[in-house]
């Protein structure tokens, strides 16, 4: 057979393509090494031919992501493992029930939404720690190990692909510090040495480093924004100056380095002054929701560059969604899909299927008569008819668009894709992809893929007394504005074998 190298070994780059003995390709690609030619939709069939650029390949597995840095890493908790919380790994969710109340496995919108545009890019490590500067990261080494130390030597057993180093910290410039004109150079080189060492240490998981500058800080309209003015006792403008130099430097040190990607948010986040575009932050410090999606489409063309492009599907296999091209409706709804909202008076209209960006999509609109309302599609699946054994391992993936028809600014958008579950007589436990929280404004549209990560219902499916697949969206604005909202069919894959916990980073 042939295989593709996903990483560099005895003599071959990533990517190369190889024809091994049978035995040695198939230990490569069990440590991780590599996918069999099969799993690489596209790649070449003929040895010896130019080999395809990464860039035209079209990848079949995933790849494996560690965040790592302050809050602006610091993606949430939503990994549980058999009862006991391990906050920095994300392998798999594994679903327990309490005896009563809710557990709620949160992953933060805000922070990373790269899956929504590469599928196949699956967060393994959440190494973010907010609050935090540079020296207090490199601290993490010396603690005690433990499940929320989220040192680099943690993420060394996470076996990233990479490595996303969102550093630089804005907590060095601004955060109790006394940054002013006479001395933001030196505080800036200071915390770039920090850098150096960090991302030395880093590179020792063999895997590539996404380093991603300091976005900005302070908002389009002159405002700082509540997140600077709280806690700042630096000088803005200088801050701001502070944040181009590193960024500069960063580029400087690391421009060749084939490991190495510094990724600058200029024209995309920021502008050339140092604060946020428009409607990029609601804090002046952290990303909006409109600003991650701009930043995740960045994030996705360098993954693209270097590892191929996205499958469009996470999880292959036979999908359990009874009517997965949704050809039995009534009145414009397919059976399988509930709609259904909140909020005093609002109204919802033009129930339909269509196509969007080549999907066939579930739509309706949602006319606003109240400050904030709400529009909630339930999807029906069998696993609890079907009674899936303990531990049956899911995964549950679909694409979202949202529009605002009348092109009015929509407040405060907001959504949440969950999996609500609750054991009979028991407790219920709730996985969040993304939580309800300010979101930022809407004035065109968004789409992309929501991804829920693996998880393992130790629970058989007899023993269930509710297993509800969601997505909800709400948007605060004035009467009559219209928003568009549609989802398409979700592939909810049971009996998943995640296998990727082998090392592909491991020396052979």
């Amino acid at each position: 057979m042939t295989i593709r190298l996903l990483r560099q070994w005895n003599g071959y780059e990533d990517g190369d393509i190889a024809t091994l003995t049978g035995s040695e390709e198939s230990r490569l690609v069990g440590l991780g090494l590599a996918t069999y030619a099969a799993e690489v939709i596209g790649s070449p069939s003929t040895l010896g031919a130019d080999l395809v650029p990464a860039t035209q390949v079209t990848r079949g597995t995933p790849v494996r992501i560690v965040m790592f840095g302050d809050s602006a890493a610091n993606i949430g908790d939503i990994s549980k493992t058999d009862g006991i919380n391990y906050d920095q790994y994300y392998e798999a969710a594994v679903v327990t029930h309490q005896v009563s109340g809710i557990l709620d496995m949160i992953l933060d919108p805000t922070k990373t939404t790269i899956s929504r545009k590469y599928p196949l890019a699956q967060i393994v490590g959440n190494c973010g720690i907010s609050g935090q500067n540079t020296t207090q990261m490199l601290a993490r080494d010396a603690l005690a190990a433990s499940s929320t130390r989220r040192a680099a030597t943690d993420l060394l057993a996470m076996n990233p692909h990479v490595v996303i180093y969102r550093g630089q910290s804005i907590n060095d410039l601004y955060a109790g510090s006394t940054v002013n004109a006479g001395n933001w150079k030196s505080v800036a080189n200071a915390v770039f040495v920090n850098d150096i060492a960090i991302v030395e240490r880093l590179l020792q998981s063999g895997a590539y480093v996404f380093f991603e500058t300091i976005f900005a800080m302070g908002l389009a309209d002159g405002t700082e924004g509540v997140a600077v003015t709280t806690a700042a006792t630096a000088d803005p403008a200088s801050v701001r100056l502070a944040i181009n130099y590193l960024h500069d430097l960063a580029v400087s040190r690391y421009s060749g380095n084939k490991k190495v990607n510094v990724l600058s948010s200029v024209g995309i986040l920021r502008s050339s002054d140092g604060r946020f575009l428009n409607n990029c932050s609601v804090d002046g410090v952290h990303l909006s929701l409109h600003g991650d999606n701009m930043w995740a489409e960045y994030e996705s063309v360098v993954l693209q560059g270097i590892f191929g492009k996205s499958s469009n599907i996470r999880y292959p296999g036979a999908s359990i969604f009874p009517d997965p091209l949704m050809l039995t409706q009534t009145a414009g709804v397919c059976n399988s899909i509930a709609i259904a909202f909140s909020g005093s008076g609002a109204t919802i209209a033009n129930k339909k299927t269509e196509v969007i960006n080549n999907i066939n999509m579930q739509t309706s609109e949602l006319t606003l008569s109240n400050v904030a309302c709400s529009l909630t599609y339930t999807f029906t699946h069998p696993s609890i008819a079907n009674n899936y054994p303990a531990n049956t391992i899911y995964g549950i993936e679909y694409d979202y668009y949202i529009e605002s028809v009348n092109g009015e600014v929509l407040k405060q958008l907001t959504f949440t894709a969950r999996v609500d579950s609750t054991k009979t007589g028991q407790g219920r436990t709730l996985i969040d992809i993304v939580k309800t929280t300010n979101c930022g404004d809407l004035t065109n549209s968004l789409s992309g893929k929501l991804v829920i990560p693996p998880f393992k219902m130790v629970e058989p499916s007899s023993g269930l007394a509710t297993f509800i697949i969601s997505f909800s969206i709400g948007a605060t604005g004035t009467a009559g504005e219209v928003l568009k909202v549609g989802v398409s069919a979700p592939r909810i894959v049971p009996g998943l074998s995640l296998n990727q916990l082998q090392n592909p980073n491991a020396l052979v």
